[in-house]
Parts: structure tokens; sequence; C-alpha cells
């Protein structure tokens, strides 16, 4: 099967399994939760991946004003993959040619006063060994 099956339809009904194996559940994931995504230069807002138990995904951008937007990105499918990394699949697909896939990683790190969080370490693209990997941090619970 190639991968271009398994994210062209979440669903893969036609599609051989995932080589790796069968899709995780939203809690095995690791992923259930807020994600603030790293800041970038020169831009004021804050974006936040809100992953739901029911295996859903939406994007938050929280604007200086105090706006929100939402953008819901629909259902997600994560598998598991080599070592400690695994894949993530949106729904959504950034166009055409781009692979709706990415590899991750959960890691929990501690600071210099022993608080623990985790971290979600977006990695490449499948396909696409170009992209920037990306430390989003977990929200704390309020």
């Amino acid at each position: 099967m190639t991968l271009r099956c398994l994210c062209a339809s979440l669903a893969a009904a036609a599609c051989a399994p995932w080589s790796h194996g069968g899709a995780l559940s939203p809690d095995a994931s690791g992923l259930i939760g807020a994600w603030i995504a790293p800041q970038v230069p020169g831009l004021p807002d804050t974006t936040v991946l809100r992953f739901g138990a029911d295996g859903t995904v939406a994007e938050l951008r929280l604007e200086p004003s105090g706006d929100v937007r939402t953008s819901p990105w629909g259902p997600f499918r994560t598998y598991p993959d080599s070592g400690t990394r695994r894949l993530l699949c949106f729904a959504f697909r950034r166009s055409r040619s781009q692979s709706a896939c990415r590899y991750y990683r959960v890691l929990v790190v501690a600071d210099a006063g022993g608080r623990t969080r985790r971290q979600l370490h977006l990695l490449s693209w499948v396909g696409d060994n170009r992209s920037t990997p990306e430390v989003w941090t977990e929200r704390a619970s309020p």
C-alpha cells in the first residue's frame, strides 16, 4: 500500500493497512489536549491545536485583541511507526500535491524546578524532507 492511499482517505476502506499497524485510538495517540505553537517572530497572535477525545482537531488563533478564530480541521488518525515516532494524518489536505500526514513524537521534559510538561514534536510531512520540525508545548490545565 502506498502512503498516498492511506492519507487520501482516512476511512481507508479500499486501502491495505499501514505497514506498521492499524490506527491508534485518539487516547493512545498521546495528542488529546491543547498544544501551543512556537512563537513566530513578528506575529503577535498565538496558535493552538486542540485534539479532542472524539478524534477531531481544531486550530485556534488567539489574537492580541482577545478575539479567537477557530478553524475545525475535521477528524485525525494516528498510526504507529518506527521507535517513538508516530504518524499523524489530518482530514484536510494542504494542497492537492502535498501529504496530509506528518510524523510526530510526544516527549515529557522537566524544567530546572523539576516540573514536567509534554512537548509535541511535529516532524516532517510525509514525502517532504525539507520541512522544519516544530516543537509545540502542552497547554497547562487551568
